[in-house]
């Protein structure tokens, strides 16, 4: 029987996974994880016994270094009835326990096994449209845009600034055939995009204001028509502040991936506001947040 690969599934509810570890090792597991499990299950880190506590979040998987699974011993266990599966991170192996000299491959594939059953296919039709989100003027979030896509996807650059110099169409030219909601968009953007990296790629505008100049209404019909097309899985959008400026637009939005830093705390601090305020009932987002760190992905 033909069973579909991870990055072919979509999930009817988002799994989590749900890490408490305080050294390095749970770093780099968060990141191994990310890169390496479906973009649709949401990891959480915790280094400290309350932070863990004060989060109430609810998981599939809890990863949990020994020391600290002491620490919330009569504290903290899985509700009557919750489904949650935990394994102690420990530096030798038992039953319930990973030892964390193992490869961290053991672990991906102990949770693709019950993630696989909790999925459904991905119809024809379907597709995601992610944002890539700096806050701060980066440039090399095409570079990092890109690293989540493969071939047949498409990319739009929505920055505020795109290249000074440039003799490619980028989406201002894009943006003109929106507005007149066009019957050919579809095929009008793929003769503008770029298709040398084997993605379809059609760069920022030299300007934000391009984008300005496009209603609620034309994102609205533009991203319809990219979805019903089934012609891309994946529709990957670089975006600065100028977008975020115009909330209306984020519900649009299957994912929001925010590009921080570990080493620029006003890019942390950004981030952090912008995850707090995607989670609040301040605007109808409904979508996935994921935290990736510039160093890491870089």
């Amino acid at each position: 029987m033909y069973r579909p690969k991870l990055d072919e599934q979509k999930m009817d509810e988002p799994y989590s996974v749900i890490i408490a570890e305080r050294g390095e090792y749970g770093r780099r597991l968060v990141r191994y994880l990310e890169r390496t499990l479906p973009s649709y299950v949401r990891i959480c880190h915790f280094t400290t016994a309350e932070a863990f506590l004060n989060s109430r979040g609810k998981a599939e998987y809890y990863l949990i270094e020994e020391e600290l699974y002491h620490e919330l011993e009569g504290r903290w266990e899985l509700s009557p009835g919750e489904k949650g599966q935990v394994l102690i991170l420990s530096d030798r192996d038992g039953p319930g326990r990973f030892c964390i000299y193992d490869t961290p491959s053991g672990i991906r594939e102990w949770m693709e096994a019950g993630i696989r059953d909790s999925c459904r296919v991905l119809s024809a039709g379907d597709c995601r449209i992610t944002a890539v989100y700096s806050p701060l003027y980066e440039e090399d979030l095409q570079k990092i845009a890109m690293s989540f896509m493969e071939e047949g996807d498409l990319f739009l650059g929505f920055e505020d600034l795109g290249p000074v110099i440039s003799r490619r169409a980028n989406v201002s030219d894009l943006c003109y055939f929106i507005r007149l909601h066009s019957e050919e968009i579809l095929d009008t953007m793929e003769e503008l995009c770029d298709r040398s990296t084997g993605i379809f790629l059609l760069e920022s505008p030299d300007m934000f204001f391009y984008l300005r100049e496009l209603s609620i209404e034309d994102y609205k019909w533009f991203f319809d028509r990219i979805r019903r097309s089934g012609r891309y899985r994946n529709i990957m959008l670089a975006i600065g502040n100028g977008f975020i400026s115009r909330p209306e637009i984020l519900p649009l939005l299957d994912r929001m991936i925010m590009v921080d830093s570990s080493e620029n705390s006003r890019r942390h601090a950004l981030c952090t506001r912008l995850d707090w305020i995607l989670r609040s009932d301040a605007i109808a987002y409904r979508g996935e947040i994921v935290r990736v760190y510039k160093e890491e992905v870089m």
